[in-house]
């Protein structure tokens, strides 16, 4: 029995998107991001003023994107990178949010988390480290990197 490599999630095929085999589209998963989208935070809506629309170097960031068994706060899928931000309500989910951090880790998801007050009190430092990050993980073809750790994905 020949060994077949496995393929990565992200990768387009069939024409449906590139996440479903990740549970994206989902009725439960679609609805749960429409409510957050509702009901984002100040500094949520702070930050995504900014990302939308390609306006942090043209990279294409997502909106409280289903990803898997979560909903990822801001998504960019060419540097595999979800933007969280932290508000009161994590202070008690730190175990539970390090969890889901390693969980993305092994689909070759980058979280980077910031507080509510750092955005609020230097929203340029923030930006600046979510575009250095994106820049170092996006290839210099523009193929996100392998979640497998294997050149491009």
């Amino acid at each position: 029995m020949e060994k077949r490599e496995k393929p990565s999630p992200l990768t387009l095929s069939g024409g449906e998107g590139a996440l479903r085999s990740f549970g994206v589209g989902s009725n439960a998963s679609t609805k749960s991001a429409r409510v957050l989208r509702a009901r984002s935070t100040p500094p949520e809506r702070v930050v995504w003023k900014r990302l939308r629309g390609r306006r942090l170097n043209g990279l294409k960031f997502r909106r409280q994107h289903p990803f898997g068994p979560y909903v990822l706060d801001f998504f960019c899928h060419s540097a595999l990178l979800t933007i969280e931000v932290d508000g009161r309500r994590h202070e008690d989910r730190r175990e539970a949010d390090a969890a889901r951090d390693r969980w993305l880790a092994s689909q070759g998801v980058m979280v980077l988390r910031f507080t509510a007050g750092q955005v609020s009190s230097d929203l340029e430092a923030v930006l600046a480290t979510i575009l250095r990050r994106a820049r170092e993980r996006t290839a210099a073809d523009g193929d996100p990197p392998s979640p497998f750790g294997r050149g491009p994905g």
